[in-house]
């Protein structure tokens, strides 16, 4: 009901966390503060901070990109950039933060300690291999500053304007733009970003965040806003809000760091340059294709067998609602497009919205596995209503996050041209150990969770002798091996992002 979903603190709360900016273009630029320039950078900060995009502008926007889309035309993002800034708990403690108050061991860890638990490449000496950034002590970033626009020379104007107001003051760690592929996809080939938590909570007193399809008299408006976007409360994201009790879901858990007033309105922010080898993607879907083929007795092509590894084919359609092949009916319809469950089939419905009614035909389900494998790495980070390891729905929506990720490097053209491309993966959750941390290292990693079935095809480091992958083909359970490693870290960090008054209060003069 809307009286028990709290008002947003939408003029705090950054708008990066809170939505996503949904520009064509970001740039992340990770910056070290000399330690004998920390008030002088404070106080040129004071100017920047102001800069920084709340989330009631990025909600109104994403709002109006929305109802463009339902109405069937191609959203245009204003040409205004966005900005985020968060600090790494090197430079939390700098600017005169208590990192000690985010009780959360991961992100006490940093990037570099965590990397071999999540199955990077690190050398005898435990530290990561040829990261970019978050290695070492010197090349994490203090501060971090994200900037976007619809227009990439928007994005970098920006940049070179705080550079030159921070001056000497600061040292570069490192300077990323990724831009948004057609149709939001990866580099791979498929539409990303695709699925996300909805977050229970309002505006203001009468305005949803989350826009709500089902009716209030539906009973599937206590828990879904739209057909496979579950409601969750915003605890799990933000701090100060009521988080998520994983055995009465429809009921407000404790209020997350409630008496911090640091944390309030913030949170905490995964990043990890993800490089993509795509040629060697394509030839081990190839090899998988000739196996699934010879195992099956019918004829399977690379991209139907890269379809059952991402759960979803290229242009979005999950494969448990069309196993053969894309259908544009789904991927081009707001709500079928992630409008399913894996155990018990979504009803039919009648939905409402601000572009009117709409029909919901329903979906049907796939709870053996059968179209989508238990593998498919959408199935293996999201088990939507399938039970697994740590019990039911409850446990799987503790584990969700914010995803905001962008894709950088140059387009895939076919060829093998050694460029460095890949996905600048970025999450935000209340608890890195309890988000991503542990489903990249208890299901992504593991052959047997969260259902058994293998190791994550696209995320996960094949173990020696390749990824050993099984699905059912009719009656029959099959095994493939699917090799190679398509995707490795290059760069990582965990940042705090702050409420803007906190921002504001971190780079006073001390004694303010």
């Amino acid at each position: 009901m809307t009286s028990a979903e709290p008002v947003l603190d939408v003029d705090d709360i950054q708008g990066h966390v809170l939505t996503g900016f949904g520009r064509a273009f970001e740039l992340l630029l990770g910056l070290k503060v000399h330690e004998d320039s920390i008030e002088e950078t404070k106080q040129i900060l004071r100017t920047i901070v102001e800069d920084v995009t709340p989330g009631r502008s990025t909600a109104v926007a994403k709002a109006q990109r929305r109802l463009l889309a339902l109405s069937g035309v191609t959203p245009m993002a204003p040409p205004k950039s966005g900005l985020a800034i968060a600090f790494s708990a090197v430079g939390l403690a700098k600017f005169g933060g208590n990192p000690a108050d985010i009780v959360d061991p991961i992100f006490q860890m940093g990037p570099a300690r965590s990397a071999a638990a999540l199955g990077d490449w690190v050398g005898v000496d435990g530290r990561p291999q040829d990261w970019k950034f978050g290695a070492t002590t010197e090349r994490e970033p203090d501060v971090l500053f994200i900037i976007a626009s619809a227009i990439e020379e928007e994005v970098n104007t920006a940049a070179d304007r705080y550079l030159a107001m921070l001056g000497d003051r600061c040292a570069i760690v490192f300077r990323e733009c990724g831009r948004r592929i057609n149709r939001d996809a990866e580099h791979f080939g498929f539409v990303d970003g695709v699925s996300q938590p909805g977050i229970r909570g309002r505006i203001d007193e009468t305005t949803f965040l989350t826009p709500r399809a089902y009716p209030a008299g539906d009973p599937q408006s206590v828990m879904w806003a739209r057909p496979g976007q579950r409601l969750t409360w915003p605890g799990q994201f933000i701090f100060g809000y009521a988080g998520l009790d994983p055995d009465a879901l429809q009921q407000p858990g404790p209020v997350v760091a409630e008496h911090n007033k640091l944390l309030h309105n913030g949170s905490l922010l995964v990043i990890r340059r993800l490089s993509q080898d795509v040629g060697l993607f394509w030839r081990a879907m190839k090899d998988l294709a000739s196996q699934l083929s010879t195992q099956t007795g019918m004829v399977w092509t690379a991209e139907q067998a890269a379809a059952r590894c991402v759960g979803r084919w290229k242009d979005g359609t999950p494969v448990s609602l069309s196993p053969d092949r894309e259908d544009d009916e789904i991927s081009n319809n707001f709500y079928r497009r992630n409008g399913f469950r894996y155990v018990t089939p979504v009803s039919p419905a009648t939905l409402q919205d601000e572009d009117g009614r709409h029909t919901f035909s329903g979906a049907a389900a796939d709870p053996l596995g059968k179209a989508c494998p238990f593998f498919g790495h959408i199935r293996k980070v999201n088990p939507r209503d399938q039970s697994h390891d740590f019990g039911g729905v409850g446990s799987t929506l503790s584990s969700q996050m914010l995803r905001r990720g962008v894709p950088f490097g140059p387009d895939w053209t076919g060829v093998d041209d050694g460029a460095d491309r890949g996905l600048m993966f970025m999450s935000y959750q209340t608890s890195i150990q309890h988000g991503f941390f542990r489903l990249m290292t208890e299901w992504v990693k593991d052959a047997t969770r969260p259902i058994p079935g293998g190791v994550d095809p696209i995320i996960g480091r094949a173990p020696e002798g390749g990824r050993r992958l099984q699905m059912l083909w009719g009656a029959k359970q099959i095994a493939v091996t699917l090799q190679g490693d398509f995707v490795r870290a290059t760069g990582a960090g965990y940042f705090f992002t702050p409420g803007i008054r906190t921002l504001r209060t971190l780079v006073s003069a001390p004694g303010v």
